[in-house]
C-alpha cells in the first residue's frame, strides 16, 4: 500500500523548491517546467527516492512536460472523436436530435470518468519507460495496471485530497490555485510512482 502521508508531505519538504514550483505553475507555458518536475518526482519515487529532486536541467524538464502535454492532447482528441461522429450523423439526419443528446451525454460522461481514472497509469507508463513517447500508448498494459484494488484506492485518495486542497486554497487569488496545483501534482506523482512498479500488467 502507498504511504500517503509521505506523499502528501513531500512537496513541502523543501520550502525553496516548493516556492519555485508554485511560482512556475502560475505562468502559462512556463508551467510546463513544473509538469516536467512532477514527472521527475514520479521517476524518483519509482526508485524509492523520496527527496525532492533538484531544479536542474531546465531544458529537459520542459521537454518532458511538453511531451506530456502532447500525450494529453492526443488522448483528449481521441475521447472527442465519437461525439464528433455522432454530431456529423445528426447533421446527416441519421440520428434524431433527442437521441443524439442522450447518447452523446452518456458517452461523454463515461469517457470522461474512464479517462480520469486511467490517466495516472498513462503517465506512469510514460515515466517508467524512460519517458518514451510510445509508452504512453501501450493501452492494453496501461488498462490492466488499473484493474487493481490498490490502484483504485490510490486514485480515490489522491483525487479526494487534490479536490479538497484546491477548494481550501481557492480563496487565495491566483497563488492559491498555483500552490494547490503544484502540491497535488507532486503528491499524485509520488503516490503513483511508488505504486506503479508493484502493479502487474
Amino acid at each position: 500500500m502507498v504511504d500517503f502521508t509521505r506523499a502528501i508531505k513531500r512537496p513541502f519538504a523543501d520550502l525553496t523548491k516548493f516556492i519555485i514550483g508554485a511560482v512556475l505553475s502560475i505562468i502559462p507555458i512556463v508551467n510546463i517546467l513544473a509538469m516536467g518536475y512532477e514527472l521527475k518526482c514520479a521517476k524518483s519515487a519509482m526508485k524509492g527516492d523520496y527527496k525532492l529532486p533538484e531544479w536542474t536541467e531546465w531544458g529537459d524538464l520542459f521537454m518532458k512536460g511538453l511531451t506530456l502535454v502532447v500525450i494529453l492532447v492526443i488522448y483528449s482528441v481521441t475521447v472527442l472523436i465519437i461525439p464528433i461522429l455522432l454530431v456529423v450523423m445528426w447533421q446527416m439526419g441519421v440520428l434524431g436530435s433527442s437521441a443524439l443528446e442522450g447518447v452523446v451525454m452518456v458517452i461523454l460522461g463515461s469517457f470522461a470518468v474512464l479517462g480520469i481514472y486511467v490517466l495516472p497509469s498513462v503517465i506512469m507508463s510514460f515515466v517508467a519507460n524512460d519517458f518514451k513517447f510510445g509508452a504512453a500508448f501501450k493501452v492494453g498494459e496501461i488498462v490492466k495496471k488499473t484493474l487493481n484494488k490498490d490502484y483504485f484506492v490510490t486514485w480515490l485518495v489522491v483525487g479526494v485530497y487534490s479536490i479538497t486542497l484546491t477548494i481550501v486554497l481557492s480563496f487565495i487569488p491566483l497563488l492559491g490555485t498555483a500552490i494547490a496545483s503544484f502540491a497535488t501534482g507532486v503528491t499524485s506523482m509520488t503516490a503513483f510512482g511508488e505504486l506503479y512498479p508493484k502493479l502487474k500488467a
